[in-house]
């Protein structure tokens, strides 16, 4: 006869933390108009896109470095930027970010994302088997994570952002009034504003579907076009997702804890060692003697 039980264990496991990481581009400027040696955000690195894109292809998160050599469950929690999305009111004007095709054969405009500052978002997509249209506004926030992993015998791990505890809204160091209103947390800002701009970036531009060669066309963003999370039915090559605010927040959390992936980790330096309890599953098992004679 068997049984499951669990027991608990202390554990070094990763924990994201910003404070050391160098995942963000950046440049100390000295000119007539700022301090020496003050730091200015240059941009997300190829690295940090490269994970955002296969986030988007992928449709989930990147598997974390698994401590336990096997199968095991823990918590961390740490500081990120993330996304609040929610649908625009009826001022909207659909017919300007995605306007009619000219014809039946003619394009289809079915994404259209624009961003109208670092830190803010605007997505409007369609969709092709209904023709309905809806459109989010996505804002960045100061956060923090609450996580549960659960690592498995194999490759796999289940990672469940069970709570998020919204701070105040993120400003980014490209919306500095000045060189002057920088704080001694910049290095920190410009962690989050790669984060931010890798999230934006990623979305930007165009995606149109061709009908009569049922193809997008060139020159769009082919990873929003190929990604999972906008997959159509069988008789359609494009769906918008009836919950989009929440796909696009929890795109934004994957890009996030995909940090702790032992690749990205180790170029970027995104992550710390934390000691915490991790939590295993095993089997018992009782036998009955005469049995075990007979």
């Amino acid at each position: 006869q068997s049984s499951d039980y669990s027991f608990s264990s202390p554990c070094t496991v990763s924990t994201i933390s910003l404070e050391n990481a160098s995942i963000g581009t950046y440049a100390s400027v000295s000119n007539s108009s700022s301090t020496p040696g003050e730091l200015t955000f240059v941009g997300a690195p190829a690295r940090l896109m490269r994970l955002a894109s296969q986030v988007l292809m992928g449709g989930a998160a990147l598997v974390p470095e698994n401590p336990c050599g096997g199968a095991c469950q823990y918590e961390i929690e740490f500081n990120a930027p993330i996304a609040n999305c929610s649908p625009v009111d009826a001022s909207f004007d659909y017919s300007w970010w995605l306007p009619p095709p000219d014809n039946d054969t003619a394009p289809i405009r079915v994404w259209t994302a624009g961003q109208t500052s670092p830190v803010y978002v605007t997505i409007a997509t369609r969709d092709l088997a209904s023709n309905s249209q809806t459109a989010v506004n996505c804002s960045t926030y100061n956060a923090t994570y609450h996580v549960m992993i659960t690592h498995t015998n194999t490759s796999s791990a289940d990672i469940n952002v069970y709570q998020t505890d919204i701070h105040d809204q993120f400003v980014s160091l490209v919306d500095a009034a000045s060189p002057d209103s920088q704080s001694s947390d910049d290095y920190v800002t410009i962690q989050y504003d790669a984060i931010v701009t890798a999230f934006t970036q990623i979305l930007m531009g165009p995606v149109n579907y061709r009908p009569d060669v049922q193809e997008f066309s060139a020159n769009d963003n082919f990873f929003v076009a190929y990604s999972s999370l906008f997959e159509g039915p069988e008789d359609a090559a494009w769906a918008w997702n009836p919950e989009l605010s929440s796909v696009l927040t929890s795109f934004m959390q994957n890009i996030t804890v995909s940090l702790l992936n032992s690749q990205f980790s180790k170029e970027g330096n995104s992550t710390v060692q934390h000691v915490t309890t991790c939590w295993y599953s095993s089997s018992a098992y009782s036998y009955d003697q005469i049995r075990l004679l007979s």
